[in-house]
């Protein structure tokens, strides 16, 4: 599952490149919402996995989604270079203090703008995707409420009882 601040296109080479090797992969688009919600962003990724033993792949901020969506299905997850989940914090109290100041300065009107406008330089660029991907990528990006980064990750007393885990972090 993509980033919150991201969409699927940013998995879409992944999964055809899987398909290109015979397994299923699925790519899909799960908000937010506004009000932001933990539960209903996980409801959305559950819809989409639970019926199919699918392993949830889960980048960057989609990390801090994994005990909720434990709650909604029977999960098993691969964290990739994904923030881990932060239990009863907010994502702004467990950022870097630069970064979650940085924020606060560019939201407007309680939204983001963009995720490749959070940066000096527009990051999609360099992430050596072909022109149409990088189109595709900048098309799907979401402004998202700061509230989302401010929201208290809802407790999790099972977690991290989940015995199908693994982490991947770029070197």
């Amino acid at each position: 599952m993509h980033a919150p601040a991201l969409g699927p296109a940013s998995w879409a080479p992944v999964a055809a490149a899987l398909q290109g090797r015979g397994a299923e992969a699925l790519t899909a688009r799960y908000t937010v919402g506004d009000p932001p919600s933990y539960e209903r962003a996980a409801a959305k990724i559950a819809a989409h996995v639970s019926d199919a033993g699918w392993t949830t792949v889960l980048h960057s901020g989609a990390g801090a989604l994994a005990p909720s969506i434990a709650e909604a299905c029977d999960a098993s997850f691969i964290f990739v270079d994904a923030i881990l989940p932060h239990s009863g914090q907010s994502w702004l109290e467990t950022a870097p203090p630069a970064l979650a100041s940085r924020l606060g300065r560019l939201c407007v009107g309680g939204r983001l703008p963009p995720w490749n406008a959070w940066f000096e330089q527009d990051p999609i660029a360099s992430l050596g995707a072909d022109p149409a991907t990088q189109v595709s990528l900048r098309q799907e990006l979401p402004s998202l409420p700061l509230a989302w980064f401010a929201l208290k990750a809802p407790a999790a007393p099972g977690w991290p009882n989940v015995t199908r885990c693994a982490y991947l972090q770029p070197a």
